[in-house]
């Protein structure tokens, strides 16, 4: 695109040496018309010279997923990122196209080593802080403090539902063999379909996904080259900023247009769901992994129902309840939901992600010393 943009301005500088015009009475009017071409080339030179900042200073990257083909985004391995939400981050998709430190497939079990897979949605991918300061560096040091060998490793997505998080565990974090898995879930994972629910509906009903049309047509074609213009995605990247809710009410107050926001599909218990803890707790029984469900990520926001409760009790699948953390918290007259830099509410900020690496750390010390109980309880029978 730079190209097409600099043989324009070649060629606009070429025509304006070439207008010649004897005619006095015209004076006038060509030299508006040359003004107007110096701007339409300074334009020109301007928006080349933007594009290659914005391109060299990584300033707007949005080539950081990949498509799965399932209808789920994956990271790529390698990929920069540079994101302003409540806070601020910016680094790099490990080599294992996961985020945080990376561990290879290998786990060595030396030392008595312990895996553990953090998964769930936009809070466990914590794109608001960079990974020094967020909830897997948290729990892997305080592991650590209570005497473990832990290497924590985090799939955070967001968006992602809790068949999601299901999903990719069996797809690929299996392939890590962890010794837990954590999915941080609410009531809105556990009532509401996951993307890959949504994507093989769509398969069923013969809905052509626009990935998988073999002849786009012209406008999809110019609407993805369009994309690829990194001066572009900037401006639209902009536009969405100002365009979220937060920042309409920090601008206009109580003037600012009111979104309703429709959580639930329906009210009824998602059969689904129940699958997934029956699953889940086959597994339990079956591997020498566990998989516990860490609920309430959003405090006493969508807590998770009685039902669901019940539910997850009769499947046999060990809970750990992230509200008593944020209740101590708010004690201390701590929000662990305010960032006081951007005056936003939203995903757990610095001194939450400590708190839950402390809290969850300690939790999970009374699983493993009860799962080393139960082992030894086995062994003298």
């Amino acid at each position: 695109m730079e190209s097409l943009w600099l043989v324009g301005s070649v060629f606009l500088c070429i025509c304006f040496n070439r207008i010649q015009c004897p005619l006095f009475i015209f004076s006038f009017k060509m030299a508006v018309l040359r003004k107007i071409i110096l701007l339409v080339i300074a334009i020109l030179l301007s928006g080349v010279g933007f594009n290659y900042f914005i391109k060299f200073a990584e300033i707007c990257n949005y080539n950081i997923y990949k498509n799965a083909g399932n209808g789920l985004q994956q990271y790529k391995p390698g990929a920069t990122y540079l994101f302003l939400n409540e806070g601020f981050t910016m680094g790099k998709i490990n080599a294992g196209g996961y985020l945080g430190k990376y561990y290879p497939l290998f786990k060595n079990n030396r030392n008595n080593l312990i895996r553990i897979a953090l998964v769930g949605d936009s809070f466990i991918q914590a794109f608001q802080l960079f990974d020094k300061h967020n909830v897997q560096n948290s729990l892997e040091s305080n592991l650590k403090q209570l005497g473990y060998s832990a290497q924590v490793i985090r799939f955070g997505y967001s968006g992602y539902q809790f068949e999601d998080m299901v999903y990719l565990y069996n797809q690929e974090i299996v392939k890590y063999n962890p010794d837990f898995v954590l999915y941080f879930v609410d009531q809105l994972d556990l009532q509401n379909d996951g993307i890959i629910g949504k994507h093989k509906e769509s398969l069923n009903k013969n809905i052509r996904l626009t990935e998988e049309c073999n002849d786009p047509g012209t406008i999809e074609k110019v609407v993805e080259y369009l994309k690829q213009i990194d001066i572009l995605r900037f401006i639209f990247s902009g536009y969405s900023k100002v365009s979220e809710p937060q920042i309409l009410n920090l601008i206009f107050d109580k003037f600012a247009p009111e979104v309703k926001r429709n959580y639930f599909d329906d009210y009824k218990i998602n059969s689904k769901t129940l699958d997934l803890f029956s699953l889940i707790s086959k597994m339990n029984s079956n591997e020498t992994c566990k998989q516990l469900l860490l609920i309430n990520v959003r405090g006493s926001a969508f807590k998770v129902e009685s039902r669901y409760l019940e539910a997850i009790k009769k499947s046999n699948i060990q809970l750990i309840n992230l509200e008593q953390c944020f209740i101590q918290m708010l004690n201390e007259e701590i929000d662990p939901f305010y960032w006081k830099v951007t005056k936003k509410n939203g995903h757990w900020n610095h001194e939450a992600h400590k708190r839950l690496g402390s809290f969850i750390a300690l939790e999970l010390d009374k699983v493993i010393k009860s799962k080393v109980v139960i082992k030894t309880k086995k062994a003298k029978i």
